[in-house]
């Protein structure tokens, strides 16, 4: 038996399509088997899509937080010895360094096992 499957999903103005076809299907039980996994990609496409949008904002906040914090960052570092740092000090450092390596770090392309790291703080902007 000869059968093609096609599977549409719609998200945020965005349209998934996956088509698959086989030709040495058994029986209608196949063909649905066919259908199930163009919807599991087609979902899958949709979760990809959707963690993308998610990597992409973090890292534009990323941006903007580490534009707001490395001259202050800059500033405590080439005027304050280390061991005069206060806390807050210390904190602003570490935030524009791990800033840094987020925005440095590998960009989302749609990998099977990508984790978005929420990077603490980088709603409100402040570190401590």
């Amino acid at each position: 038996m000869q059968a093609s499957v096609r599977v549409m999903r719609s998200h945020d103005y965005c349209h998934f399509e996956v088509s698959l076809s086989a030709d040495d299907l058994e029986d209608l039980k196949a063909v649905d088997d066919l259908r199930k996994a163009a919807a599991r990609l087609a979902d899958k496409a949709v979760a990809q899509y959707q963690l993308r949008e998610i990597a992409d904002d973090q890292f534009d906040r990323a941006q903007r937080a580490l534009m707001s914090y490395n001259d202050k960052a800059d500033d405590i570092k080439s005027t304050i010895p280390e061991a005069d740092r206060s806390p807050e000090h210390n904190a602003i450092i570490a935030y524009v360094d791990a800033l840094e390596v987020l925005i440095n770090s590998k960009t989302y392309d749609y990998e099977d096992n990508f984790v978005v790291a929420p990077l603490p703080y980088l709603d409100d902007g402040i570190p401590f």
